[in-house]
Parts: structure tokens; sequence; C-alpha cells
């Protein structure tokens, strides 16, 4: 697992949780039937477990010597295939090992471990049986056990997807029941349906659709997920121009438009008129050219809406105004020896009238069939957004939610080289710079009623913010025999994120680099035995040594 490509991170100023690709081979390969009803998030396993127990300690007398976010996996087994009639059995079973917080005494040296982590069994079910016009029906289950006391988990999901003969006409959805199991109180139950019908064939597509989580379901122990109390519904239709004419070979356009709501009140007053959540739409049109090249285009319009996520505190709301903006991609004919592909967008809107300007170059250059390289660049602008800064707690009890009207500035740098010196063997190299500066303007209050007013508390704590993180992978991969590999990986990372930022790109980078970096080299060996040509190759062997004797 040590192998796997250095995750891209960056800074997270939105209120959920970051989520990465997942990169370690067991987990990506053969994993078709495991995303069904999209309840599997598998770096839950390991990397991101979503339980971790706090731990308050007393810092004047001891010092933290180690907290391990991510639990070691002990056993990990996966079993996946279908039956000549069309059933699908996937199964997977992890374990992780308990994990502890090491503490050492300032005065005697004595070191104290805590358990933050307990032995936690992971497990998926997945029956999927297909039917006639690539219809199917799928069951799924998940659950997560943790040894002791902690509390487990369980999801249950049923699917169904069915086309008609034609493959013109498509209905499907899915129903699903989690429950939150505790030994010291009642389960808590959680109910979510999702159902969607459309027209998939022809020029004109249509669908329309509604998902729904009820304030109780939960399926983040094992699945990502970032809230519940929700319903969205909205609505798709295309139009698809697939016989080439004068300038393309193919031309789309399709329009787009959603609405969300709470399924109950939140808010003290419990409040019909604050179970709304947004309104919005867009157009998006692209079309491939003769000459192989992609263009696109893309328009949107949200109104008004109420944010109950970025307060960071339930119950809570904050009432943003609409926005407006339009998006221009262009990819080259990336069949050619040399190809790029660009983005550039804008948009408006918001309590503060929020600016911004984003764009994205990618250029790659294929030397030869054994070399290429490749340099991706994106930058991210936005002036006056509005958003969470900090809380605070006065003596008196009295509760304050700030926010910010704030500059973000995001640098994205990705540079990666390819090398083959034969076909079974080669070396690539990947380094990657993200660098996120957010510079606050001015503090607000957020009142009772979602709205930022100025600040009844004198609040003067740095909330600016520059993140950086540096990471380069270097890997040399050698195919010896069939089905057989030897990888050599080298791996250098460094990361900061404090509330003192440089304005100028090259002095930033320049103090990344310099700063302390974690490096890593490991070798890893997959040597494959085809057990029929070794049973075969060892009865031969046994026979000539009869014959000797």
């Amino acid at each position: 697992f040590g192998q796997v490509q250095t995750d891209n991170n960056f800074l997270n100023l939105s209120p959920f949780e970051q989520k990465f690709s997942e990169n370690r081979s067991f987990f990506t390969e053969g994993t078709e039937l495991f995303t069904k009803g999209n309840l599997f998030y598998s770096r839950r396993i390991g990397v991101d477990p979503v339980y971790k127990r706090g731990f308050d300690y007393d810092t004047a007398t001891y010092n933290l010597i180690e907290d391990p976010s991510q639990a070691k996996i002990i056993n990990a087994t996966k079993i996946s295939g279908r039956t000549q009639k069309g059933l699908g059995i996937g199964i997977l079973n992890a374990i992780t090992q308990p994990q502890y917080a090491k503490l050492q005494n300032k005065t005697t040296g004595e070191e104290t471990s805590i358990k933050t982590m307990p032995l936690t069994n992971y497990n998926v079910f997945v029956l999927d049986q297909t039917l006639k016009h690539n219809s199917s029906v799928s069951l799924v289950n998940t659950n997560v056990w943790r040894s002791g006391s902690d509390y487990d988990a369980n999801v249950s999901s049923a699917l169904f997807d069915f086309n008609d003969k034609k493959n013109t006409w498509n209905l499907g959805g899915n129903i699903s029941i989690s429950n939150i199991i505790s030994g010291e109180s009642k389960p808590v139950t959680g109910y979510a349906h999702s159902i969607y019908f459309g027209k998939t064939s022809g020029q004109l597509n249509f669908s329309i659709y509604q998902d729904l989580y009820n304030s109780r379901y939960d399926k983040s122990d094992l699945g990502y997920f970032t809230n519940n109390n929700e319903m969205d519904q909205g609505g798709y239709i295309g139009y698809h121009w697939n016989k080439p004419k004068r300038w393309h070979n193919n031309l789309n356009l399709n329009f787009n438009v959603y609405y969300g709501r709470l399924v109950s009140a939140i808010d003290n007053l419990k409040r019909r008129e604050l179970m709304y959540q947004n309104l919005g739409g867009n157009i998006n049109a692209n079309a491939q050219t003769k000459k192989l090249q992609f263009v696109g285009f893309s328009f949107y319009v949200n109104n008004k809406y109420n944010d109950f996520y970025e307060p960071r505190s339930y119950g809570r709301v904050f009432r943003n105004k609409g926005s407006i903006g339009v998006n221009f991609s262009y990819e080259s004919n990336s069949s050619k020896k040399y190809s790029w592909t660009g983005n550039l967008g804008t948009g408006t809107g918001g309590v503060f009238h929020r600016t911004s300007i984003d764009y994205s170059l990618s250029v790659k250059a294929r030397f030869n069939s054994k070399f290429s390289i490749e340099f991706i660049t994106s930058v991210s602008n936005a002036w006056n957004q509005p958003g969470w800064a900090a809380d605070t707690t006065e003596a008196s009890g009295a509760y304050h939610i700030l926010f910010s009207r704030r500059d973000v500035k995001s640098v994205e740098n990705i540079f990666n080289v390819k090398y083959n010196f034969t076909n079974r063997m080669g070396i690539t190299l990947r380094t990657r710079h993200s660098w996120t500066k957010l510079n606050v303007r001015q503090l607000y209050e957020l009142d009772e009623l979602g709205n930022l007013i100025t600040p009844a508390v004198n609040y003067t704590e740095n909330v600016d913010q520059n993140f950086n993180f540096f990471s380069t992978d270097l890997v040399y991969s050698w195919q010896f025999a069939q089905g057989s590999f030897l990888t050599l990986v080298w791996k250098d990372f460094a990361g900061t994120n404090s509330n003192f930022f440089e304005k100028n790109y090259s002095t930033n980078f320049d103090k990344i680099v310099k700063d302390d970096q974690y490096k890593s080299f490991s070798l890893k060996v997959i040597y494959f035995i085809d057990y029929l040509t070794a049973k075969r190759k060892l009865r031969k062997h046994n026979e000539q040594l009869t014959i000797d004797n």
C-alpha cells in the first residue's frame, strides 16, 4: 500500500470531508460489483476511518508522542464472480487492528497508551442478477463491526434498473435502510430512496429523478456521505446531432434543472420557509470537429439559497444570494504528437457580489512511443467570497459564529514524465505542487435569521491561511515474467498550513521545497505461479526421477 500514488491534497474550505481517489490496487481491481448502490468508499478501510475516539490529556504533565489517524490492516479478502445464469456475487472483508495514542510523562519519561480506534471488521456483500435488455436487480449490504462497547453500523440497499426491449426507456432506483447500533441505546434507523426515469436512446433524451435521505440515514461508516435530511429532484433534456456535418462529427446540447429542500425542519423555530435549500439550472453544449478537436460551453444560474452546512453548527443557516457563471473548454486532437486542453470560467453573485476567474491548461508531448511529458496547471481566483471563519463562546455562554469576506487564490502544477525502456520495463515521474492562500478582508457575525451582521464580539485571531503541499513520485516497473512484476518506488512530500502567506509564488515554492520532507523507498515483487503448469512440470520431474532410479 505504500507504493500508491500520493494523494492530491488541497486546502479544504468546505464543511465536508475531502474525498480522494483510491489508488491501492487491491481495492481498485475487480471492484465493479462493489460499486453498486454507491455504498462503499474503500478508503474507509485503513486510510480514512470515520471512527476515531477523541481524548483529552494534561498538557502540563504529558507530551503527545504518537496519535495515528489511520488504522493498520491485518487482513483483507475479496471474492467476486458471476455464474452462467448471470448472478454476480461479491464478498469483501477486511480487519484493522486497534490503534493507540502514546503519551510520555514529562517528568518520569514513562509512556502511556490510550486506545483511539478499536479492532474493526469491514464487510461488503453484493448480489447482482442481470436480466434481459441490459436490466438488473441487486442487493447490497455493508457492515462495520467494532469490538467492545463501540457502536456498529449496517446499511442495506435493494436496487433495480429496467430497460424496454429496444433499450429506449429506462426506469431505476433503490431503497436503502441504515442502522447505527449501540449497546447503550436503541438502534438509530434511517431511510433513503432514489428513483429515476427517462428516455436513453435516439436524438432526443430526457430524464427526471428524486433522491431522498431522511434525518437519520447514515452510510458514512463504510461509504462516503456528506449530509442527510435532504430531498433533491431535477430533470435533464438533451438533443444529439450524431451525423457529421460541414464542420463537426457530432454535436450535443442539454438543459438541466434541480431543486433541493430539507426533509424535516431543523432551525429552532421549525419554520417551513427555511426548509428550502437551492434552485438552479444550466445549459451545456459540446462538439467534436472534423479535425477531432473538442469544444465545450456551459452557462449556469443559481437562485438564492439556504446553506445549512457552512455555519458548522446544527440548526443554523446561512442565507446567500444567487449567482451566474459561464465556462469554455477546448481539447486538441489527442492522437497528435503535441496536444493541449484548456478551460476558462468566470462567475459572480452572492451576498458580497463575489467574482471569480478560473483557468487551466494541459500540454502533452509524445516524442516517440517510449518517451512523453505532460504539464498541467490550474489557477482559481475568487474575490469577496463569503465563508465560515471561526466560532467563539463568551464567558456568559453566548455563542457566536463568525463569517468572513475573503479573497481565495489557488494554484496547482503537475509535471508527468514517462519513459519505457522496453515494452516490459519503464519509469515514471510525477511531481505536484498545490498552493492556496486565503486573505480575510472583513469579519461578520451570522445572526439567528441567517444574515451577516456586524460582530458583537471583538475577535482578533488571525484566520488567514496559507496552504502548501508538494509531492514527488518516482516509479520503476519491470515485468520480468508473465504476470510477475518488480516495482521500485521513491516518494518525497511535504505539507504546511499557516496563518501567514507569501504573495509571490516563487518565494512560496522555494520555502516548501526547503521545508522538512518525508521520504520513503519501497520494493515490491509479485511472482505469478500457474498452478496447472507447475503441476505438469512437477509430474514430469517425478517421472524422470523414477526412470533414473
